[in-house]
């Protein structure tokens, strides 16, 4: 038997063949395991090679593991049988940085080969991260100015206190965990920096494919008044929401204690189950995009609600990713529940804002007595069937063909994901109503918006080359 035994390749020219020159991970969280990367190696010749030796140049962040076997420095004497090929896995756990910021770190898998020497290089950045787990909150806090946060389970915020987010605060929302606020929630984003509150995943799913598009990944945030105390106030300025399942839902079970919600320049993307969901709620909403959600991107029922200049957009997809299969709902993209004797009259005004989606009716106003509704909706783009009430006035109703964002939908095979600032034909340019938009001087970009023909939605159409 020993004579079939395949020969061995010991020229010292051989080189071996490598799927990839540089394996990124992205950010990692310091003090964790980092998800399973991967490449293969490939021996070209028609001989089997003797790999001497595959070992890390520094060894202190990165874990190999080939054909089973583990290490954080070295592997010796590997054989890899001609025209043959095998995988390397690898695996990041980097130790506290000090820094509030990433930190860039580098090392190398060195393969020796016949004498001769190939590497791979291995790029991370080191994020440290305060962590918080099953965290009550029992007095008035503020969080931010550091390191980022890394939320297990729940995040309380006790009757009767405040929460604050700092300017350029992240909250990295772990499976399953939610933010619960029986008090006042206040997020304090700017332009420059604003407040972050998303999953924890920052790797890939698929080659360039982030897990920020996977939705329902953590639970939510969610608003509860309760009967104790004042009523709660919240504020959200410049704050980005992405990928769970809920984005706020802010809720009071007693029709004589209404909180107050303000929500300007902030994103509510791609949620599993709703965007925003408002019940005997008093709420103002302006310069902020709802959209990609499997329900309802907004769903008001009892309460008082003004809305300026939003963009709420349902082009959610149905989706087969095995992590988190997910099915659209067809249902509106707003709607308006004006029948329900438990809460109090829903009275919603909007002004110079678009709705529109996937549905050909993306706004829904369910109400007992229409022609008395006390709502006004006047200059907003719909994509909805033709309402003629006199609360509806000046609105602008979607054509089959229109074409109102540069991208409403994902190519996977381009990597382009959705962006609903305003094509340059979009119908929804220069529609706006004069008094709702001196109230905005500023789009959610920081752009000027112009008080007299100004675009719907929360972003002004800037030229290639303006801003």
């Amino acid at each position: 038997m020993a004579g079939c035994e395949e020969k061995t390749n010991t020229d010292p020219n051989v080189r071996l063949r490598f799927s990839c020159d540089t394996l990124r991970f992205d950010t990692v969280f310091t003090e964790m395991n980092s998800p399973t990367l991967q490449f293969r190696v490939y021996n070209s010749q028609k001989q089997a090679v003797i790999i001497d030796q595959i070992r890390l140049k520094d060894g202190r962040f990165f874990r190999l593991n080939v054909d089973g076997e583990t290490s954080t420095e070295r592997l010796q004497q590997i054989r890899l049988g001609g025209g043959d090929s095998m995988f390397v896995f690898v695996k990041a756990r980097i130790e506290e940085q000090s820094s509030a910021t990433p930190v860039f770190i580098e090392d190398e898998i060195c393969f020796k080969t016949n004498g001769s020497l190939q590497n791979i290089i291995l790029e991370a950045f080191g994020q440290d991260v305060e962590r918080l787990s099953r965290y009550t909150i029992y007095h008035d806090t503020l969080l931010g100015g550091g390191k980022p946060y890394l939320i297990y389970d729940n995040l309380v915020v006790d009757t009767a206190c405040t929460l604050t987010l700092r300017e350029g605060t992240t909250l990295y929302m772990h499976d399953n965990a939610s933010i619960v606020v029986y008090g006042n929630l206040l997020a304090n984003g700017t332009l420059e920096k604003p407040v972050h509150i998303q999953g924890d995943r920052l790797d890939d799913i698929y080659t360039n494919v982030p897990y920020t598009v996977v939705s329902g990944k953590w639970n939510g945030i969610y608003l509860i008044q309760t009967d104790k105390g004042e009523n709660s106030r919240h504020q959200l300025d410049n704050t980005e929401i992405i990928s769970g399942k809920v984005g706020l839902y802010c809720s009071s079970s007693d029709k004589t204690k209404m909180p107050e919600l303000t929500l300007s320049n902030s994103r509510i993307h791609n949620f599993s189950q709703y965007g925003i969901v408002l019940q005997n709620t008093n709420a103002t909403l302006q310069n902020t995009e709802i959209s990609n959600c499997a329900q309802y991107c907004l769903h008001l029922s009892g309460g008082n609600y003004q809305l300026v200049h939003n963009t709420i957009a349902s082009y959610y997809r149905n989706t087969d990713i095995n992590i988190q299969p997910v099915k659209r709902e067809d249902v509106a993209a707003v709607y308006i529940n004006d029948l329900s004797k438990d809460n109090c009259p829903t009275v919603c005004k909007m002004y110079n804002n678009i709705i529109t989606g996937i549905r050909k009716n993306n706004l829904v106003l369910a109400t007992s007595l229409p022609q008395r509704y006390r709502g006004e909706f006047a200059g907003n783009y719909l994509r909805s069937d033709s309402i003629v009430l006199d609360c509806f006035r000046d609105n602008i109703y979607a054509g089959e063909e229109d074409t109102v964002f540069v991208r409403p939908f994902y190519s996977l095979d381009d990597y382009y994901y959705y962006d609903f600032h305003l094509d340059s034909v979009s119908p929804a340019r220069g529609k706006g109503l004069s008094e709702a938009a001196a109230t905005l001087p500023y789009d959610r970009d920081g752009n000027p918006r112009p008080k007299e023909g100004s675009d719907l939605g929360c972003y002004q159409y800037i030229e290639k080359g303006q801003n």
